[in-house]
């Protein structure tokens, strides 16, 4: 990765080797510049350095379908989603219920004239239903959410992808990167159908200690439409027993082996 200044602008070239300009926010918005921040001091895309690795060969191969659209769910800051725009002829959808999310996302996909995004201001979850939180900082980036209003003032929208299916929101997907906060398996319950009709590859996170039970669940969803998951062997979050996992269909999976160059980076998990 390299740095090179430009007025309130720099430029990364990461994943790929593919360049985002990214925002040097000096502003007054103290909490906009607490998540610029993580681009700054390069936090985020210097982390996971394996996985966007692996990611991104599989779309150089053609392993993942370069043509076809693609779903990052709980997509943070842009962190994924804008290299991936950058990086294939489809859609991405990028999916967060933050609001200084969506508005970084949106100012990063202005700066790099990236019109292949679609934002989506969702929780992601197994069904819809509505979710309560405070308008804070923190309540409203990192999925501090709840089914009980109790003294909760906000809500927002939890819906599965299934359901944007449904909905005619989203189509022809043939990649899912999946990080929402323990969640996952949530997630996939509610993708089912999504899942079955169109067989993607699936990058998903889990807490293989802290919280194995999620992890399992997920495994058990994956195994049953007959996924083969191997483990990315890197710590994947702040709490050093997070991971991310690819998770491969079976008719799908000899094309990969024959094919990814990063093969080492994985190890075949099973739980």
């Amino acid at each position: 990765m390299y740095y090179s200044m430009n007025y309130n602008t720099y430029q990364c070239s990461f994943d790929n080797n593919v360049e985002l300009k990214v925002i040097i926010y000096n502003g007054d918005d103290n909490n906009k510049r607490i998540m610029y921040r993580f681009y700054q001091d390069g936090s985020l895309l210097l982390r996971e350095s394996k996985k966007r690795t692996i990611m991104s060969n599989l779309i150089k191969k053609n392993i993942i379908d370069h043509t076809k659209n693609m779903i990052d769910g709980g997509s943070f800051l842009g962190d994924t989603t804008l290299p991936l725009c950058l990086q294939i002829k489809g859609t991405v959808y990028s999916i967060d219920p933050g609001t200084y999310n969506i508005e970084i996302i949106n100012e990063l996909s202005l700066l790099n004239n990236i019109t292949n995004i679609k934002i989506l201001k969702y929780c992601l979850g197994s069904k819809c239903e509505t979710l309560y939180y405070n308008n804070s900082l923190y309540n409203d980036n990192f999925n501090n959410f709840s089914e009980i209003k109790g003294d909760l003032e906000n809500t927002i929208d939890s819906i599965s992808i299934d359901e944007l299916y449904n909905r005619r929101i989203i189509e022809n997907i043939d990649f899912i990167h999946i990080d929402v906060e323990n969640l996952e398996s949530s997630v996939l319950k509610g993708s089912i159908c999504v899942i079955q009709r169109y067989n993607p590859i699936i990058i998903f996170e889990g807490h293989i200690k802290s919280y194995i039970q999620g992890v399992k669940e997920s495994f058990t969803i994956l195994y049953d439409m007959n996924y083969i998951i191997y483990m990315i062997d890197e710590d994947a979050g702040n709490i050093d027993d997070a991971r991310n996992f690819i998770a491969i269909p079976y008719e799908r999976h000899t094309t990969f082996i024959e094919n990814c160059d990063y093969l080492h980076y994985m190890i075949l998990y099973t739980i």
